[in-house]
């Protein structure tokens, strides 16, 4: 209880005053309550004393940050006020004066003079309300169907002399109370400490906690108590096992009686883990009696340790867990040993071990088998109640059957092991008695063989083995006269064990195969056998080889010769074909095929017509096989058969390889592999018409194993014939050679040495005068026809064409020129035209009218600037014109139009974005933009035909390759096609225009390799002859198995004959090299040759 503040105020009140001390004429202003080091709480009175008449005074707090904050003013003559410390003068739900240290000032208002200071601390909380507890919580009625309740409440008188109320609140929730709580009751009245509370559902447990409020909002809170106890804890007093019968035990359990008034029932658990209880128990009794508190519990295992308890349910649903008891550790009887089974002609002798158990009261006996008229399959079929008693002479049992005997021990309380134990066999309990006939067939001596026949002409007498059987009862003489009879046929019947030998009677002399048996029968008729003998020995045959071969090449027969075999047993040959050169009877092959048979020992040669020669140039002998082995096997009258060591494998000659038929003048040079392999005959070529060398000619032959070649003339223009090279040996196999192709256009193909060009930009062009022009490795070179040098110039092009007049334009780092294509000397040249040196691409073209063209790119501090700059036909420069784009182009490729405009591609970068783009800019003759497009990939090459214009766009990081037809008045997208690249470092292609023809060529670089060309045979050129509206006409590929791999800069401009030549960089291991090469129409190209050159 709280001392009464009030009485310390008025105390105060009492005790000082303010009144004026006119000691001198200073004014003074002294605080005389509260004392210095004071703790304030709730309400304080504040007193000063001055000798100020005319001015009012303020009172303010300093707190630990030197912060002032005005609490009050005093007005005289009483100078005093009451300073609430609980006050929140701006409603921010925060009181303005945290509990702390500060210091208390006072001083006048109107003139800057400050009085006493003293020091005081603010302690709210030695206001806050003495806790109020609940006493009670009574359930004090329930309805019939339990849907509603009521609780009476009731808890302590408060002692506060500030008191403003109590609160009652609620929630279902303990955790959680303070965030789930609600009130259901206020009381004002300080007296009242009891509250009737209604539920709908009193079977919800909820907690209840009374809140004490005094008049400055200060509160306090008592102890959460719920509104009934749990049921109470209910202990098991007893377990007792008992076990009346073989089959099961049972348990009485005895619990104490609930005294709780809200009972409902009873729940009996059962579980064999105690840690887990919860997770694994079994509800086994319900009982709603309060007065009933015994249960018995049957089992199975009772050597299993049980655990138990009682959960209390009371009428609202709740419970209460008692103590886990367990039964008693019941040890359960040993499995006991069995030491033997035995048995003779009537009875069974079973001899167990003796019981240690002193708990032992009788054994158990019983069997898997009925006992005849007694106990039926796996019931008892004794009891022997004398612990001494460890042997039992048993009828009724057969041993033609397999018997299972088991023996257990019983002791005293009922308790036995379970039949079926798995670990009973580690005790010999069950034994197990063979049958009769496991045991004969079990042990080979007991197994009679016959050992001998003797005969002159014909079988006349066999002896077989003794039967060891101590219950022998006869053998018996069988017969059977084939392998595959179905019958075995006895002829005679011995009983004398002792004898052993016996006439054959029933001798059929006709048949081929004989076989004799003995078996022996046991006394309850068990029949056994052993090995049979034949009428004769098998004499070993001798096999036949093959020993010759020989192939006739017009009538395409193979002749095979074998040794003839002279065993008197003969009776077949078989020559068969086989997938396989192992020869073992006891493993047959997968496939084999019998190709000729025979029972004429005499017969030892035959001719296979119409071989055929298989991938790998082996003979085979079946369409949908390959076999390719020979041998011949022996069958004699017996039915045995008789392999060689080994067969044959026959092989026609390796093929050689034919390379591309090149054309010149009005021959085709046919040239291929030679070959070194002994037994060479000659070379055959054909020549047809169709792709797949239908209705071919030979047309030429030669028996020189050197001649790698041949010409071939009277060859049309334009023409096109399929080749193919025969190789035969001496004993007359062909094989035949890959088909290749053979053009009337002429073709070359050079590689010349660069040594190592990383930047190489390869151009190559015909000329008017069928020369070609190459420029590489900053070089630019003029050929004639002949691929002879006419001259050459060193220098960096950045874009090289052919003029109008045939001449050279070309365009550099800042200058423009023209070259003569004569002697390779400037005609014009133009320097410092470009006025920004920064330039990353540049690219030039002619105009119908002879005016030139060169764009360029300013890079990528420019915001995306393409310049276009125009010169007369003499190079003088015109005038500019700057196009200006969101993204940043790079110029590839620009071409004249028929329109008079031009066409420029490239690649786009967007910053923005951070990834490359491609771009086709389409630009009138007046210089000015008609059409803009920004495109998925970067633009390579543009074409035009009479209808459309087309680009090829690559995209290096997705390996992939495209073509885009465009409509020329407004760019807009007509098709595309993707072309696979098979993921080359670089997806790289070119594209040209067929002369005199709206069709177009695509070549890019096709390699499985990730980075570097791999040799592989996927490595090389793919050629592609298409249509305006991109429909594929031809599809070829270069390079395959070549010596050099194409892997970068790949160019290809037209030819003057409708064909196409073709320059880029290739690569043998770290030697690069530059490839020229004419290819035609089909995409074929001669095997190149090697030149080097300063």
């Amino acid at each position: 209880m709280r001392t009464n503040k009030y009485i310390i105020f008025l105390l105060m009140i009492f005790l000082f005053s303010c009144e004026q001390d006119e000691v001198d004429n200073s004014p003074f202003l002294i605080i005389t309550n509260p004392e210095n080091d004071a703790i304030l709480y709730e309400n304080i009175f504040i007193r000063c004393s001055t000798d100020i008449t005319d001015q009012n005074l303020e009172m303010h707090l300093i707190n630990d940050n030197q912060t002032s904050i005005k609490i009050g003013e005093l007005v005289g003559p009483d100078w005093e006020f009451i300073f609430n410390s609980l006050d929140d003068n701006n409603d921010d739900g925060e009181i303005d004066y945290p509990d702390g240290n500060y210091s208390l000032v006072v001083s006048n208002i109107e003139t800057p003079y400050s009085g006493d200071t003293i020091k005081v601390a603010i302690d709210n909380t030695l206001g806050i309300p003495d806790e109020v507890n609940i006493v009670s919580v009574v359930l004090i009625n329930i309805d019939g169907d339990e849907t509603y309740g009521t609780y009476e409440i009731t808890w302590e008188t408060s002692g506060e002399s500030d008191f403003f109320q109590y609160a009652v609140e609620v929630s279902e929730n303990y955790e959680n109370f303070d965030s789930t709580f609600h009130e259901v009751h206020l009381e004002g009245d300080i007296s009242i400490n009891t509250y009737v509370y209604v539920v709908e559902d009193p079977s919800i447990t909820r907690y209840f906690r009374i809140r004490t409020d005094d008049t400055f909002g200060l509160s306090s809170y008592g102890d959460i108590i719920s509104d009934l106890g749990a049921p109470s804890k209910i202990e098991i007093n007893s377990i007792t096992l008992n076990c009346p019968d073989s089959y099961y035990c049972e348990y009485l359990i005895e619990w104490q009686e609930c005294e709780d008034e809200n009972f409902q029932y009873y729940l009996l658990e059962v579980s064999t883990d105690s840690e887990n209880f919860d997770d694994n128990y079994e509800i086994i009794h319900n009982q709603e009696d309060i007065s009933k508190t015994t249960f018995t519990y049957n089992t199975e295992n009772p050597d299993i340790l049980k655990y138990f308890r009682i959960r209390n349910v009371d009428i609202l649903g709740r419970e209460t867990v008692g103590p886990i008891a367990h039964s008693s550790e019941i040890k359960i009887p040993e499995i006991l040993n069995i030491y033997e089974v035995k048995y003779d002609t009537t009875n069974f002798y079973i001899t167990w071990e003796k019981s240690k158990d002193p708990r032992f009261h009788h054994y158990e006996l019983k069997c898997n088998n009925p006992q005849y008229e007694g106990a039926n399959s796996n019931e008892i079929f004794d009891v022997i109640y004398d612990i001494n008693d460890t042997s039992l002479v048993v009828t009724g049992f057969t041993p033609v059957d397999e018997n299972w005997f088991y023996v257990r021990q019983v002791d005293s309380s009922g308790l036995r092991p379970d039949w079926q134990a798995d670990y009973w066999e580690s005790f010999n309990n069950p034994f197990r008695s063979k049958s009769r006939l496991q045991t004969l067939t079990e042990n080979e001596d007991y197994q009679v063989r016959v050992q001998s026949i003797n005969y002159d002409l014909y079988p006349n007498t066999m002896t077989w083995s003794e039967s060891p059987d101590p219950f022998f009862h006869a053998y018996e003489l069988q017969f059977r006269s084939s392998e595959t009879a179905p019958d075995i046929v006895p002829f005679d019947t011995v009983y004398n064990r002792s004898v052993t030998t016996s006439e054959i009677i029933d001798y059929d002399f006709g048949a081929e195969w004989n076989q004799y048996l003995v078996s022996a029968i046991d006394f309850w008729g068990v029949k056994t056998w052993g090995d049979p003998g034949l009428n004769y020995e098998v004499e070993p045959v001798t096999p036949s080889n093959i020993i010759d071969t020989s192939y006739d090449i017009e009538t395409g027969g193979l002749t095979i010769t074998w040794s003839i075999s002279d065993n008197p047993m003969f009776h077949s040959y078989e020559l068969i074909t086989t997938d396989q050169t192992l020869l073992d009877p006891n493993y047959p092959p997968d496939h084999s095929e019998v190709l000729f048979a025979t029972t004429d020992p005499n017969q030892n040669i035959f001719t296979i017509e119409n071989i055929q020669f298989g991938d790998n140039q082996e003979i085979i002998f079946s369409p949908n096989a390959n076999f390719i082995y020979l041998y011949v096997q022996i069958t004699d009258v017996l039915g045995n058969t008789f392999l060689p060591a080994s067969g044959i494998t026959l092989f026609g000659p390796e093929p050689v390889r034919l390379f591309y038929g090149q054309y010149f003048n009005g021959s085709t040079k046919a040239k291929w592999e030679t070959t070194e392999q002994e037994g060479f005959y000659s070379y055959t070529l054909y020549q047809s018409e169709d792709e797949d060398m239908n209705n071919s000619n030979a047309i030429f032959s030669t028996y020189d194993q050197t001649i790698d070649s041949v010409y071939i003339s009277n060859i049309q223009p334009e023409s096109i014939h399929y080749y193919q090279i025969g190789i035969i040996d001496t004993i007359g196999f062909q094989t035949l050679s890959n088909i290749n192709v053979g053009t009337g256009w002429s073709t070359f193909s050079e590689t010349y040495n660069v040594g190592q060009d990383q930047n190489f930009r390869g151009r190559v062009f015909q000329t008017n005068d069928e020369g070609y022009l190459i420029c590489s490795n900053g070089r630019l070179i003029k050929m004639n026809m002949n691929l002879e040098i006419s001259w050459s110039i060193y220098d960096i092009f950045d874009d090289i064409k052919v003029m109008n007049d045939g001449n050279l334009l070309v365009v550099k780092e800042n200058s423009i020129g023209k070259i003569s294509i004569t002697d390779g000397f400037y005609m014009w040249n133009n320097s410092n035209i470009f006025e920004d040196l920064n330039d990353f691409s540049r690219s030039i073209t002619e105009l119908n009218n002879g005016n030139i063209i060169a764009v360029k790119s300013s890079g990528f501090g420019n915001n995306g600037r393409t310049s276009l700059y125009r010169f007369d036909e003499n190079g003088e420069f015109l005038y500019q014109n700057e196009f200006v784009f969101n993204e940043l182009n790079f110029p590839n490729n620009v071409i004249t139009t028929q329109d008079g405009g031009i066409l420029i591609t490239g690649r786009a970068a967007d910053d923005s974005l951070g990834i490359y783009l491609g771009f086709i800019h389409k630009v009138n003759e007046n210089n000015s933009t008609e059409w803009y497009k920004v495109l998925d990939y970067e633009g390579n090459q543009i074409i035009e035909t009479n209808n459309r214009y087309v680009v090829d766009l690559h995209n290096d990081e997705d390996h992939m390759i495209m073509l885009l037809s465009f409509q020329k008045d407004n760019g807009d997208v007509i098709m595309s096609q993707n072309i696979n690249s098979h993921e080359h470092r670089y997806a790289t292609s070119s594209i040209t225009k067929r002369i005199n023809s709206n069709e177009f060529y695509l070549t890019h670089l096709s390699s499985s390799g990730q980075f570097w060309p791999t040799g592989s045979e996927t490595d090389g050129i793919e050629m592609i002859r298409f249509d305006e509206n991109l429909n594929e006409i031809v599809r070829n590929h270069i390079g395959d198995d070549w010596e050099y791999i194409p892997y970068d800069n790949l160019y290809i401009s037209p030819a003057l004959d409708g064909s196409i030549v073709l320059s880029t960089k290739v690569i043998r291991s770290s030697e690069e090299a530059i490839w020229i090469s004419k290819i035609d129409p089909y995409g074929n190209s001669p095997i190149w040759g090697s030149h080097n050159y300063e």
